[in-house]
Order: structure tokens, then C-alpha cells, then sequence
């Protein structure tokens, strides 16, 4: 089972090539899968065709972790419709994180500012803090930030030079701990990655939503996501009054809906009925010789 592969070959190299050739050649054959989040468009070398005749030549299927009633396959593009013709495409519904903490919880807490993995958000953060500030939105709703593992230190210096007896910020916390933020936080501003964008929606937090410049998935989940009323949309390069309306409007926002989170349980459904009927076929074939 692999991420991305072969729609962004570029980032292993040859390694999964020659491991392929040589699962093609054992016996029982391995279920090989491609999995793939909801837009799977990242800048890459392959070609719409070099992806196809790879996932054709190896691969059993391909698990699309999103929600079918939401995205149909015209939604995703020409590329991602030659890549896969003929390929054996499973829609699993989201993936998440979040099932075993869904317990109901209050809407206690405040803003709550985050950027995955933090290596390049130091920008974003100081400038949503500046916009946050300059209304004294801080005042009325207490502000968390969460820098993220990746944030260089000269960065990190810089988000928390901004910190006061309102604004509280972490470089990083245990994935329960960021989960019982999302889901008692008034509001949530954040980069449109797919597990963040995914968790916001299971728990019903509203939330302002800004795509990375050059990251065409994000681009087009923020686009689709906004499209169907779930999320307020941001633009990384909107000034700081422009940001600090969207925030305030943020805080009356509301984006119910009925998503499919059980992507997790579905996906090993799928691969787990793939493998038996596989050794169901080997065992049958060496019966009959």
C-alpha cells in the first residue's frame, strides 16, 4: 500500500521500481494498492500516460480517500482521468484520526491558529496574529497557536515574540491534545492539508481555510470545500484588514454537513478482501496441479 505512487514517482526514486519487478515475480503475487487523498494533482513529472501504464501494469487498485457524494471523477480533472482509465478505483470516504475521540465536548475555547507541520508558517501565522490583533479579536476569544515540529527556530522566536497573557503559543502538542483543541475551539484558521482540513469538518468547527501558494491540492480542496458551503475560504495573499473581517465573520460561521469519515475501516475492508481473494485463487490454482 503506498501514498501517491506513481502519481509523484519523483519522490522515491527508483526504490519502488525494482521492489515492483520483483513482487510481479513472487508467488502468490502481493496485493500492491495506490492510495491517494482527495486531490491527487501535486506538481510532478509523470505524465498522465507514464501513470496509467504503471498503475495498469502492477497495481490491483487505487483507494481514493474522499467522500464519493462529493467528489465525482469529473471534479478531478483530465489529468487524474487518463491516469486512471481502466484502473480499478475505490472511494472510501475520508480518512481520520479522530473517531476515538468524539466524545461531545463544549465549544470552550478560542481561536485556534495552526500550520501542520510548521517549516514554512511562520508567515502566515504572524501575519493572521496581526490581523487578529489589530481588531482586538484577541480581547473577545482567547488565541492558541500551534507552530508545528518543522518550524526552524529563528521562526518559532519570531510567533512567539507575538504571545501575551491572550495569545498562547506552542511549537507543537500530542495528536490528542491537537484534537481536543480542534474540537472545543469558537473557531479554527489554518493551510488546507488534508488531515487539519478533515478533522475541522468531522467536529463541525468552523473554519478559515488558506491553500499554500504552488500546492495545487490544496488550492483545489480550499476551492471544492468552499464550493459546497464547508469552510470560509483565504487567500495567502490578502492583506491584513481582509483577514481580519474574514476572522470575524468566522466566528458566526456554520458548516453543517454529512461526510463520510470512515475511510479508515473501509480501506482495510477493501485490502483485506483483495488478500483473501488472492490466496483464495493461489490455494485453488496449486490444488489443481
Amino acid at each position: 500500500l503506498v501514498e501517491y505512487f506513481p502519481f509523484a514517482p519523483e519522490r522515491y526514486g527508483t526504490t519502488l521500481t525494482d521492489l515492483l519487478d520483483e513482487a510481479d515475480r513472487a508467488h502468490p503475487r502481493p496485493v500492491i494498492v495506490s492510495s491517494l487523498r482527495t486531490f491527487p494533482s501535486d506538481a510532478t513529472c509523470a505524465t498522465a500516460g507514464d501513470v496509467n501504464k504503471t498503475l495498469r501494469r502492477y497495481f490491483d487498485m487505487v483507494l481514493h480517500h474522499v467522500d464519493s457524494n462529493m467528489v465525482d471523477t469529473p471534479t478531478l480533472g483530465d489529468y487524474f482521468l487518463q491516469a486512471t482509465r481502466g484502473v480499478h478505483i475505490e472511494r472510501t470516504g475520508f480518512v481520520s484520526r479522530t473517531r476515538q475521540y468524539l466524545e461531545p465536548v463544549g465549544r470552550t475555547g478560542g481561536l485556534l491558529f495552526t500550520v501542520g507541520g510548521g517549516r514554512d508558517g511562520a508567515p502566515y501565522l504572524c501575519k493572521w496574529l496581526a490581523a487578529a490583533t489589530s481588531v482586538g479579536l484577541e480581547q473577545r476569544h482567547p488565541v492558541t497557536v500551534v507552530c508545528g515540529p518543522f518550524m526552524p527556530d529563528a521562526d518559532f522566536a519570531r510567533v512567539t515574540a507575538m504571545a501575551n497573557d491572550r495569545i498562547t503559543v506552542h511549537r507543537y502538542l500530542s495528536d490528542a491534545a491537537m484534537l481536543a483543541l480542534i474540537r472545543s475551539s469558537r473557531a479554527l484558521v489554518c493551510m488546507a492539508g488534508y488531515n487539519t482540513l478533515n478533522e475541522a469538518l468531522q467536529y463541525q468547527t468552523p473554519a478559515l481555510v488558506f491553500a499554500r501558494e504552488n500546492y495545487p491540492e490544496q488550492i483545489a480542496q480550499v476551492k471544492l470545500f468552499a464550493s459546497r458551503g464547508l469552510i470560509l475560504p483565504g487567500a495567502i495573499t490578502a492583506g491584513q484588514a481582509h483577514i481580519a473581517r474574514l476572522m470575524q465573520q468566522l466566528l458566526d460561521f456554520s458548516a453543517g454537513h454529512d461526510l463520510d469519515f470512515g475511510g479508515a475501516e473501509k480501506t482495510a475492508a477493501l485490502v483485506a478482501a483483495a488478500v483473501y481473494q488472492r490466496l483464495d485463487g493461489y490455494s485453488s490454482t496449486t490444488a489443481s496441479q
